[in-house]
């Protein structure tokens, strides 16, 4: 009896790196989808430290060393029908590739537009959508006149950059250039310096941000779900996500709309977008558009809907329909808490104190990513976090408790 050949899985090529999903999390998205093949580069230090993981997962191509048009030629030569990564720093290299390989994926001018914090907010504003002011940094010197069009209180932070790394407020010209000089602004580590986005309303026990999640394929934005912040640790950093979100139907719409009006901006056509926006006492306004699955939202998302947004980030790459549902809100609060060190402290004391957290009704349980004795610093931004915490509670007022139980924790356990 004859058989038809079975269609072979299609193969997906993934630039790794530190990012929004780790290689165990999408070699488990891709099961049943596609067949993987990542592409390491050992000098990138996550990279190095998952190598073996990543070749017990899946095929592995290493690209250490070479020139970039090596590359793109050893890439072509595995014919994938889709390029994707989930890391910030690899969003230019994964569209070039998908260029080069004729798949879905980011123009390569939107990825540099949606990498580059200072030409983004220029698109934004030059498009009609969002004014905000940003002035270019290339040494401690350029503060001063920065801050005469930007004005203080400012946010100054890398022009390239995620998660917060040395992202901070300053008051005036004199410590925006303290700052500057000790983050080693230069010529070749370009910051800037941006207006700050008044505070909002309290929202107890979440902040006054949220993130949008979109689905774009070839230009057509659909909306999975608004998920919801805590309020940041000082001075920028994430604490944590809850679904739902604490916002109103009517504010959703402004934020939904304000989103899809950044996106379509940029250009984006093919991706995912993690679109973060301030509810300031005037209105929505946006914080940035990342185009690509956002952090920690991917995990957050499977508990809370039992959708795989890594899968649909994995199907958008393929030009497969990604097929989500709208995103409906759980009956239940689910929620992620980032216990993140205190900005006066440098070393871990005891992590049995962040252990213990355990214990309250809401956890279900700790994840602790630091040892005892360990070197920590606020620089690291959200990257640095002593310990997460995951669970459900009935109701968003339950996590006050949550809250303040482990600001008492980092307290015992960082010095």
């Amino acid at each position: 009896m004859d058989h038809a050949a079975e269609t072979p899985a299609p193969l997906l090529a993934v630039l790794h790196d530190v990012g929004s999903a780790s290689a165990m999390q999408i070699a488990v998205s891709a099961r049943g989808l596609c067949e993987l093949v990542f592409l390491a580069d050992r000098s990138l230090p996550h990279v190095a430290e998952q190598l073996p993981l990543m070749r017990d997962l899946a095929e592995v191509v290493d690209i250490t060393g070479l020139p970039w048009q090596q590359v793109c030629k050893e890439v072509i030569a595995l014919r994938p029908s889709g390029v994707m990564t989930c890391a910030e720093h690899q969003i230019v290299g994964a569209a070039a590739l998908a260029r080069a390989c004729g798949t879905p994926g980011h123009d390569e001018a939107v990825a540099r537009d949606l990498t580059d914090k200072l030409r983004q907010r220029e698109v934004l504003a030059e498009r009609g959508v969002q004014s905000t002011a940003c002035v270019p940094l290339y040494g401690p010197e350029d503060v001063a006149a920065a801050g005469e069009l930007v004005g203080f209180p400012a946010v100054l932070k890398p022009r390239h950059g995620a998660a917060s790394v040395d992202t901070c407020r300053v008051e005036s010209a004199a410590e925006g250039t303290a700052v500057a000089r000790r983050f080693e602004v230069g010529p070749d580590r370009p910051f800037v310096l941006e207006e700050l986005l008044p505070d909002g309303p309290a929202r107890t026990p979440l902040g006054d941000y949220v993130s949008v999640e979109s689905v774009v394929q070839a230009g057509e934005i659909s909306t999975f779900g608004i998920t919801g912040s805590f309020p940041l640790a000082a001075p920028f950093r994430e604490t944590g996500k809850a679904i739902p979100a604490m916002v109103t139907p009517e504010e959703a719409e402004q934020i939904t709309a304000l989103a899809h009006a950044a996106i379509t901006a940029l250009g984006v056509r093919d991706s995912l977008c993690h679109t973060e926006v301030k509810l300031t006492p005037q209105g929505p306004r946006i914080i940035e558009v990342n185009g690509r699955l956002g952090g920690w939202v991917g995990e957050l998302t499977l508990r809370a809907t039992g959708v795989d947004m890594v899968r649909a980030a994995m199907s958008v790459a393929l030009g497969r329909p990604a097929e989500l549902p709208s995103g409906t809100a759980p009956e239940r609060v689910v929620f992620q808490y980032f216990v993140v060190c205190p900005q006066d402290t440098s070393e871990m004391v005891s992590i049995a104190p962040l252990e213990a957290l355990a214990e309250l009704p809401a956890v279900e349980w700790v994840e602790t990513r630091v040892r005892d004795g360990q070197r920590i610093s606020w620089r690291l931004g959200s990257l640095q976090q002593l310990a997460v915490l995951r669970g459900t509670v009935g109701r968003h007022e339950e996590l006050v408790e949550l809250v303040a139980a482990a600001a008492l924790a980092v307290k015992r356990a960082c010095r």
